[in-house]
């Protein structure tokens, strides 16, 4: 299974994961499907939140995090804490909240993820 990470954050990050075997903090842990050439993303859970980062690691520099202590990512409360992502002129150092649509994560089937 997996899930889909929609709305207004940066290009690394949407698109649709894969559920790998690993967890972290008892959770599950994502790894996005991704064409050759495409920068890898991980979304995992780290310290009280959801993070989507280059690396499956909790000192990753986060490309976006949510702060929801949910079992899943696709659990997160849609109305709940916002997604945040690097504030533009900030190199990664301070974050704010995502502007334009909200961001969400949808739950996917096995037979979803064929063909994607």
């Amino acid at each position: 299974d997996g899930v889909a990470l929609n709305g207004a954050l940066p290009a690394d990050c949407l698109g649709s994961y894969i559920r790998l075997p690993d967890t972290l903090g008892d959770r599950p842990c994502y790894e996005r499907l991704a064409s050759s050439g495409v920068r890898r993303s991980f979304l995992f859970f780290s310290d009280g939140r959801w993070v989507v980062a280059e690396t499956m690691d909790a000192g990753a520099q986060p490309f976006a995090y949510v702060e929801d202590a949910a079992p899943t990512p696709h659990e997160v409360d849609r109305d709940g804490a916002p997604w945040m992502v690097p504030a533009d002129e900030s190199a990664g150092q301070d974050f704010e909240e995502v502007q334009g649509a909200p961001a969400w994560c949808a739950y996917l089937a096995n037979s979803d993820l064929i063909g994607r």
